[in-house]
């Protein structure tokens, strides 16, 4: 396991220090406040490896926080305990109803490739915060994503 921790002088010295100091054939980004719960990359990475047909692989989060927390994002509907959905319909729900993808940018395990291939989100940050909207645009339309019904990520709350 690596943890790259981008560092240079502006945002996109940052994106290159960390494009060329991540390491693997798989990127869990970890945000302020998030946890990952034990046994999450394998999980994880049993699925990617068990359909090449998958972006990412992703699961809700689990909030300590009161019960609100969850107001601002969209919990997926799943009726099995792992289920494909199609990222396309899922960047339409989000977009009609303002919220963020529950679990937000540390529930996926995503694939180096799709990572390189989308500059590794350096267009999808603000003020060195995730912006929601833009990495809605980035990942979801044309992607197929496994999605897990148990949370492998603690979240604080946030907001879209």
């Amino acid at each position: 396991m690596t943890i790259a921790i981008a560092e240079g002088s502006d945002i996109a010295a940052r994106f290159r220090d960390l494009a060329q100091t991540a390491a693997g054939d798989y990127i869990q980004w970890v945000l302020p406040g998030d946890l990952l719960l034990p046994g999450k990359f394998l999980r994880m990475v049993c699925a990617l490896e068990g359909d090449a047909s998958m972006t990412f692989v992703t699961s809700r989060a689990h909030h300590e926080a009161a019960e609100d927390s969850t107001a601002g994002e969209l919990v997926l509907p799943l009726d099995a305990p792992f289920m494909l959905a199609d990222g396309t319909q899922i960047a339409d729900a989000l977009c009609t109803s303002g919220q963020v993808l529950s679990g937000g940018l540390t529930a996926p395990l995503f694939r180096r490739r799709d990572m390189e291939r989308w500059g590794w989100f350096s267009t999808c940050f603000s003020s060195g915060r995730p912006g929601w909207q833009r990495l809605r645009d980035t990942i979801l339309p044309g992607s197929v994503l496994g999605v897990m019904r148990q949370p492998q990520v603690i979240a604080e709350s946030m907001t879209p």
